[in-house]
């Protein structure tokens, strides 16, 4: 059940809205052509262009998870994500902590995931995906981004036909998680670590530091190597790692 719009402010909240109101069935996907107020990370905007991109929601159901369980579902959309992408033919594919996909060193995706939980029960779920197809001009004011088109996507690619394969390729590790292949998906997941093994710069506190990347435990927080040789576990938000 896909419901696709020109323009919208987020896709996130329009699905969001409909949980509260309705009774989706699981895997309904909100789309558009534009969102004027996508959602990134941390509060941020997520910026892209009218009708050159992916920017899609999926209500999803995930009771089958415990709370303490729901960075598995992170892990498992990002993997979707990054093996649409290597479908396309493209290489240097790998997830940034905790689910940003990357081509070599530039962001080509972005995942939100909003967790509704009751009690002890994981509820609903609203993974928000986008992704930068055929843009190939960005804001300067945006990092390090990069597009789908810019690493090789066939031009003859169409967003209809790029929107059923994504949805494929989720479901494939959705049903993973569902059949609770934990270990499976950990191993996918820090084999795809961007940078693992891989002494990095990064910021906290306002300081600029260098440590190793490890790998990302069940409960999703990022293991690290300081300088001192010292094991760090952080959950994301802590720390900023730069490019």
């Amino acid at each position: 059940n896909r419901l696709h719009f020109e323009t919208i402010d987020s896709t996130n909240d329009f699905a969001l809205e409909l949980v509260s109101k309705t009774n989706p069935i699981e895997g309904t996907v909100v789309t558009s052509d534009f969102q004027s107020l996508g959602k990134g990370q941390y509060g941020r905007v997520w910026q892209g262009m009218a009708h050159q991109n992916i920017a899609s929601s999926i209500i999803l159901y995930p009771t089958f998870l415990l709370p303490s369980e729901q960075f598995y579902l992170s892990k498992a959309i990002a993997l979707g994500v990054k093996t649409f992408v290597e479908k396309k033919g493209i290489v240097n594919v790998s997830i940034k902590w905790p689910n940003d996909i990357y081509i070599d060193n530039n962001k080509t995706a972005g995942i939100l995931i909003q967790n509704i939980l009751t009690g002890s029960t994981y509820k609903v779920a609203i993974a928000g995906i986008g992704i930068n197809v055929l843009q190939t001009v960005f804001d300067p004011q945006i990092p390090n981004p990069t597009s789908l088109i810019l690493n090789g996507l066939s031009a003859n690619s169409t967003l209809d036909d790029l929107y059923e394969s994504l949805f494929l390729d989720l479901n494939i590790y959705y049903q993973i998680l569902k059949n609770r292949h934990f270990k499976k998906i950990d191993e996918l997941y820090n084999d795809a670590l961007w940078k693992r093994n891989h002494v990095v710069l990064y910021e906290q506190d306002g300081q600029t530091k260098s440590a190793k990347l490890l790998n990302v435990g069940d409960d999703g927080k990022l293991e690290i190597e300081d300088e001192m040789g010292r094991k760090i576990k952080l959950h994301h938000g802590e720390i900023k790692i730069l490019v």
